[in-house]
């Protein structure tokens, strides 16, 4: 199989004979860029947890509940970092956090809410939602 590139700019590529282990979403390999080591090693060392994280990911929006009028509820990239890690018992990066919600949206399991909260950066960041807790308007029809 080729490599192709996704609209991201990130290349996927399907040949084992690069090297690279694939991934266990929809039998596709691990987001990354060919031209990169590092990207290859990450993508690498993420396939055997990814499916876990996803799930914790998944767990913690559900538990968040839908985005209220007041704000709360659903979750950002840092918040879902600090409940997973908790979950988890250790460390996780925001963009392990990152590319499991890529691969929920794909999956259509989560949305963003269309609402962003202050961030740990002093700028506004977006609110992820889990299925269950995203409306019509939200899900764009789909559901």
């Amino acid at each position: 199989m080729a490599a192709a590139s996704g609209g991201d700019g990130m290349t996927r590529s399907g040949d084992n004979a690069t090297g690279l282990l694939p991934f266990h979403v929809d039998g596709k390999p691990a987001p990354h860029q060919l031209s990169s080591p590092t990207s290859r090693e990450g993508a690498r060392r993420i396939r055997p947890l990814a499916s876990g994280l996803r799930e914790l990911v998944l767990d913690a929006l559900r538990d968040a509940g839908p985005v209220s009028l007041d704000g709360l509820g659903g979750g950002t990239i840092q918040e879902l970092a600090e409940v997973v890690a908790t979950m988890r018992g250790k460390p996780v990066k925001e963009t392990t956090i990152c590319g499991r919600l890529g691969e929920l949206r794909k999956q259509q399991l989560i949305f963003n809410s269309g609402r962003t909260r202050m961030g740990n950066g002093g700028v506004q960041v977006t609110v992820y939602v889990h299925r269950v807790h995203a409306g019509e308007h939200v899900r764009g029809g789909v559901g």
